[in-house]
C-alpha cells in the first residue's frame, strides 16, 4: 500500500465536515494526500506557484553564468521549475520547499563568485483549490 505524502492541498477539514473527508480520502493516494494532526484531517491541495528572480548586482551586464548556477541549485532541489526571459516559474508543495529551493539559488549565486546577491519572490499559495503552472497558464488561454 502506498504511504500518503504530505504535499498538494491545504485546508483543515473539522470533525463535523466528515461528508467531505470520504469525498477527498478518495483520491488520498493520487495527487491529493492526507495526514492526521490533533484529531483533525488536514489536507493540501495544489501547489504553491512562484515567480524567483535571483541578480547577483556589480557583476558586470552579462549574467548568464549565475543564472547557470541557480538553475542548477533549483534542478538538483528537485522542485519543477521553468526558466524564462526574466526570471523563473517554480511549483513546490509547501512554502519551506519553496524557501529551502529559493535559498539554494539565492547561495548558489554567491558560490559563483558574487559579492552582492538580490533576490526577488513572489508566490501565489492558493487553499481553495488545486494550482499549477500549467493550470494558470490554461486559465488565460481559456479567456
Amino acid at each position: 500500500m502506498d504511504t500518503p505524502s504530505t504535499s498538494y492541498l491545504r485546508a483543515e477539514i473539522s470533525p463535523a465536515d466528515h461528508d467531505k473527508i470520504n469525498v477527498c480520502s478518495t483520491l488520498a493516494f493520487g495527487k491529493i494526500s492526507y495526514y492526521s494532526v490533533f484529531d483533525n484531517l488536514r489536507l493540501r491541495i495544489g501547489m504553491i506557484v512562484a515567480e524567483l528572480s535571483v541578480e547577483p548586482i556589480g557583476e558586470g551586464t552579462s549574467i548568464s553564468r549565475f543564472v547557470k548556477e541557480a538553475l542548477e541549485a533549483l534542478r538538483r532541489s528537485g522542485v519543477k521549475h521553468v526558466p524564462n526571459a526574466m526570471g523563473t516559474v517554480i511549483e513546490a508543495n509547501s512554502l519551506d520547499e519553496l524557501f529551502a529551493a529559493t535559498k539554494a539559488a539565492h547561495e548558489a549565486v554567491f558560490r559563483a563568485g558574487a559579492r552582492r546577491v538580490v533576490t526577488t519572490l513572489r508566490l501565489d499559495d492558493r487553499r481553495d483549490k488545486a494550482i499549477t503552472i500549467q493550470s494558470k497558464l490554461d486559465a488565460v488561454a481559456s479567456r
